[in-house]
């Protein structure tokens, strides 16, 4: 029985690592598949003879005289013997119970024997699946985890060795069972067994340790120590009040900030993280990018150095900068600890961190801190650094979008009364995310014109408006005004100014400053290219595309060295609407100290945008302004607009003018007569809206007769 549970899982263990493998195996060189036997020599080879002649009433039988002879040599009187036993159709406890007796490695043998053909390489798959699947049964893994306590010693020890041969699903079941077991006697061996379970349970244990259940860490932590697992010497030493653990933390949080990686990651450079729920008990584990992993397992030491630390302001800003940055990587709720040192924080500690964030490039810790300051409604947080500018208002030039949408909103959720270091920044900002539209986009910069219309149209069709431009200073002007832009594509040739200095203005404002730059290159300029783009962030050099696979390979390579996520048209949509609204509210005040007018052409262009267009029409009728009066007047006097769209502007266009009054020049009104008097032949909708607009300018006709004139055939 000893021998037959030792061969099952070693077949397990191997059938884990080699099902898939089976499909890739060269066959072994045979006799040619289906030769007739009767055809053959009469056979006088006694072991053969012996095999042949083996009684064959289990499935066990069967197989050992297909094994005995291949191994002999004669496959092909197996065949009919295998034949017989897939006929068999064994059920998946008697497939398992093969590789139980004979081991996976027999089964690796057999499905490379060719001239059993494809039936054998399917048998062998099908046995080792089934092995595979029993040895990760949850059931069978809950009783031998129950076995693990049982009052026999040969029973506890042949768990043991189960669990250890079942590998990763082995392992998190015995760490969630340890985790849920409240009995001291029954935990204390399960926690003995997961030692043997080494190394495969550190990676787990490790991830562990983000737990708050005291009695849980303290196992946890035992199990490290038991374990000699160098990359816990911190925690261990922390939970022992150790007079190194200060230093340990510091030197590890050191060798992370110095780049030394603490895990081997795999050919994609990605390195599996685990992850611990205190909720629901469970593991986890998620692939990461090597710097993102280091983030996150730099967030763990520094938030033990904190615990160690609670009067240090400094590792409480680490602590909340690199805590705050691996909730937004791992994804989903922010950590009960990152919760409770942000609620503890004061607005000095906020600003503190929103500092620190942007200065170390943590952008999701960035945006959480700027969110938390709008929501403690403290506009004082703006003048703690007067004369200079704070944190939240430098976020407002950070180049991560959606650190300059939470500034901005923060700001406009806390509505200070008067002037701070950096207001001058809000307009700009609300006019820049208010150009945002469900659309992606692109500049694209060539040296001829030819070339770059032609390259913009080839990216229109697959779905990417882009704006050509044939000088270096017109396609960063262009990119710097969109907030949809996607990319921008230059070549290197581009002149007024060089590409260098392209690249300096796109890397050094913040609406590009981490859009993807494509540098396109002729052939015998791609070095010069590729030199150039290692001296940027995310910059690729790349020939230029002459078809359309080439084209959507560059794409394809541009969105790689794209943010973690970026911003989605729907998102950037969302914000140009909030901004909107911002505007209209902003405008509808009395006084207000930003200066709001200059925005005004971008909440012109938003009209003409139909998910746009009400809020475009409400912040216009608020500016009060000629050209807001005039671009309303035009829009509800478009026929190609639906008339719905036309009628709530031509209600905007009233409410500016009760507002503010007639802004329009003498020739704007004259127009707005002939349009009505041409509209004889139009639909009775656009008569109806064209003689609204006219009734608002005759409704204060009175207050300015000596300035309009009023033609016979317009009849109020």
């Amino acid at each position: 029985m000893a021998r037959h549970l030792i061969s099952f899982f070693v077949a397990v263990a191997l059938a884990v690592q080699c099902g898939s493998v089976l499909a890739q195996l060269p066959a072994r060189p045979s006799a040619a598949a289906g030769a007739p036997t009767e055809q053959l020599a009469p056979e006088t080879n006694p072991a053969v003879l012996a095999a042949l002649e083996l009684p064959r009433t289990e499935p066990k039988h069967y197989f050992s005289a297909v094994l005995s002879l291949v191994d002999l040599g004669r496959p092909e009187l197996a065949a009919p013997i295998l034949k017989e036993l897939v006929g068999l159709n064994l059920d998946q406890e008697q497939e398992a119970a093969l590789v139980n007796e004979f081991g996976s490695r027999r089964f690796l043998q057999l499905a490379r024997v060719a001239t059993l053909g494809p039936a054998a390489r399917q048998f062998a798959e099908a046995c080792m699946d089934a092995a595979a699947a029993r040895a990760h049964d949850p059931r069978r893994l809950a009783k031998l985890i129950d076995d693990l306590n049982s009052p026999s010693a040969t029973t506890r020890n042949a768990a043991r060795f189960d669990l250890a041969a079942a590998g990763e699903p082995a392992v998190v079941a015995t760490l969630e069972a340890l985790a849920r077991e409240t009995d001291p006697q029954r935990r204390s061996a399960i926690a003995a067994a997961v030692v043997a379970l080494d190394p495969s349970a550190v990676d787990p244990l490790l991830g562990m340790l983000s737990t708050t259940d005291p009695a849980l860490r303290h196992d946890v932590i035992r199990i490290l120590k038991a374990m000699h697992v160098t990359l816990a010497r911190p925690f261990i030493a922390a939970a022992s009040s150790s007079a190194d653990a200060e230093r340990l933390l510091d030197e590890a949080i050191g060798r992370n900030k110095r780049g030394m990686r603490s895990f081997a990651t795999d050919e994609n450079d990605t390195v599996a993280l685990w992850h611990w729920d205190d909720d629901t008990k469970k593991l986890s584990s998620t692939r990461y990018p090597i710097d993102e992993a280091q983030t996150i397992w730099a967030a763990r030491l520094a938030l033990e150095y904190a615990r160690l630390r609670p009067s240090d302001r400094l590792a409480q800003c680490q602590a909340l900068v690199l805590g705050l940055e691996a909730d937004g990587l791992v994804g989903g709720p922010r950590s009960p600890e990152m919760d409770k040192l942000l609620s503890a924080a004061d607005g000095d500690m906020l600003n503190m961190v929103l500092g620190a964030a942007m200065k170390h490039d943590f952008p999701l810790a960035a945006t959480t801190v700027a969110a938390a300051l709008g929501q403690r409604g403290d506009a004082s947080t703006l003048y703690a650094f007067t004369p200079s500018p704070a944190p939240l208002a430098d976020a407002l030039d950070y180049p991560n979008r959606r650190v300059r949408f939470a500034a901005l909103q923060a700001i406009v959720a806390l509505d200070p009364q008067v002037s701070f270091p950096g207001a001058s920044r809000v307009p700009e900002a609300l006019g820049y995310f208010a150009t945002g539209a469900s659309q992606r986009r692109a500049v694209v910069a060539m040296p001829v014109a030819d070339q770059a219309t032609t390259l913009a149209g080839r990216l229109s069709s697959l779905g990417i408006e882009a704006d050509p431009a044939t000088r270096g200073g017109q396609a960063v002007a262009a990119a710097g005004r969109s907030a949809d832009l996607e990319m921008v594509l230059v070549d290197i040739d581009v002149d007024r100014p060089g590409i260098r200095d392209v690249l300096y203005a796109l890397r050094s404002e913040p609406a590009t400053g981490q859009v993807p730059i494509g540098l396109l290159a002729t052939k015998s300029r791609l070095d010069t290219a590729q030199r150039l783009a290692s001296q940027h962030e995310r910059v690729v050099a790349f020939p230029r595309p002459q078809s359309d696979a080439a084209l959507n390979e560059l794409i394809t390579r541009i969105k790689a060295v794209s943010d973690r996520e970026p911003a989605t048209p729907q998102e950037r949509a969302e914000m140009a609407g909030a901004a909107l609204d911002w505007l209209g509210q902003l405008l509808a005040r009395d006084h207000t100290f930003y200066d709001l007018r200059r925005q005004a052409p971008v909440v012109e262009a938003a009209l003409y945008l139909p998910e746009f267009a009400a809020r475009s029409a409400n912040a216009l009728a608020l500016l009060g302004t000629p050209a807001s009066q005039r671009a309303l007047v035009n829009f509800a006097s478009h026929r190609s607009v639906p008339i719905e769209a036309r009628r709530a502007v031509a209600r905007a266009f009233a409410e500016s003018v009760e507002r503010h009054g007639i802004l329009l020049t003498s020739d704007e009104i004259l127009r707005q007569y002939d349009r009505y008097n041409a509209s004889a032949a139009l639909d009775a909708d656009t008569q109806a809206v064209l003689g609204s607009l006219l009734d608002t300018l005759e409704s204060i006709r009175a207050q300015a007769d000596a300035r309009r004139v009023q033609p016979a055939a317009y009849r109020p």
